[in-house]
């Protein structure tokens, strides 16, 4: 039987810090990772010559003050893709533009304006520590983002816009997350335009977002043990028992660093409270889809153009330019919500004879 301090559930980059502060502290910890690599929703693939491409979490922006930190002290460097020209792209209409705000009539921007006001608003309200004290919370709790724009953004265009906004930065579909939920998102994010800022003046990876996990990982040896999916945590007078498919170790304290649908897998003796049972089942994680096209070089540069297009209609919604600097021309897109899951449904395609 194995022994240690505290046991942390995942090795993604919540649990490997957690269990490298531990370690810092002198205790003894274990990290148990049900997949058979760390870096949780961050991998980096090699195209190429071994240029990055990241097939999970990308971009680190300003306001990512931590992961910055950590990033700076495990010595990964970051990049800011070029400036230049983005794309509008509605049906076969195709509109360059630089800056912020899409060429779109003035009417269906300040539709759009007046709606992220009001739900700046209605963010300003909320605690950040109870939400669910908010005034009105049951209501809003019940109504989906999608509702809301429905009722309260009549135009067409700037709809669209919005809910490609929150698609894209929450990686779910906006008839899936409740008002309250998407009010308390933009709550903590400090307001509707620190938001958008956050998620659009952003940063990449030289060397891909896993790097300072895989480093954090290596530090900590052994005591990251992967391909050991957690089943079960008993509690009892002298601790917790923590078993999973490598064993079980006993341990003082757990943490379990993984997203709420997956911590809802594992067996809890005591039962979790009812409340938390029911939050962790109603927590699904976001769907996105991302794929990459790769060139001998990054073309769509000689006219200026970023790689970045912004689509309304299509099931693609955004694309990106990934190119590392000296590297192959990468564009990337990203497919989000209902439309990752019905492409992710579809059948493999054939091979052409």
């Amino acid at each position: 039987m194995d022994r240690a301090d505290v046991v942390v559930v995942g090795a993604g980059y919540a649990g490997l810090c957690a269990a490298r502060t531990l370690r810092a502290a002198g205790r003894d910890v274990v990290v148990l990772e049900a997949s058979d690599r760390a870096g949780g929703r961050t991998l980096t693939a090699r195209v190429g010559d071994g240029w990055a491409v990241d097939l999970g979490g990308q971009w680190i922006s300003g306001a990512h003050t931590r992961f910055a930190a950590l990033a700076e002290e495990y010595g990964a460097a970051t990049y800011a893709p070029p400036e230049g020209v983005d794309l509008l792209v509605e049906g076969v209409v195709r509109r360059p533009f630089a800056g912020a705000r899409p060429p779109l009539p003035t009417f269906v921007l300040l539709v759009l304006a007046q709606a992220m006001w009001r739900m700046e608003r209605m963010a300003a309200r909320i605690d950040l520590a109870r939400p669910w004290t908010t005034p009105g919370a049951d209501r809003l709790d019940a109504m989906t983002a999608a509702t809301w724009l429905r009722r309260n953004v009549p135009e067409r265009r700037a709809r669209n816009l919005a809910e490609v906004m929150i698609g894209e930065e929450l990686c779910v579909d906006v008839g899936s997350i409740s008002m309250l939920g998407l009010l308390t998102t933009i709550r903590s994010a400090g307001g509707v335009e620190p938001g958008i800022t956050a998620e659009t003046v952003t940063r990449l990876f030289v060397d891909g977002a896993d790097g300072p996990a895989l480093a954090i990982a290596a530090e900590l040896g052994d005591a990251v043990r992967l391909g050991a999916a957690v089943t079960s945590i008993r509690q009892g007078v002298d601790g917790v028992r923590v078993s999973a498919d490598s064993g079980d170790v006993d341990a003082g304290h757990v943490i379990v660093a993984v997203p709420p649908t997956l911590a809802g897998r594992i067996a809890y003796d005591p039962p979790l409270p009812a409340a938390r049972d029911q939050l962790t089942q109603r927590m699904p994680m976001g769907s996105v889809l991302k794929s990459f096209a790769v060139y001998e070089r990054p073309f769509w540069r000689d006219d200026s153009f970023t790689g970045q297009s912004l689509n309304l209609h299509d099931p693609v919604p955004v694309t990106f330019d990934a190119t590392r600097p000296g590297g192959p021309g990468v564009l990337g897109a990203l497919v989000p919500g209902r439309a990752a899951q019905r492409l992710a449904a579809l059948p493999p395609a054939s091979d052409a004879p």
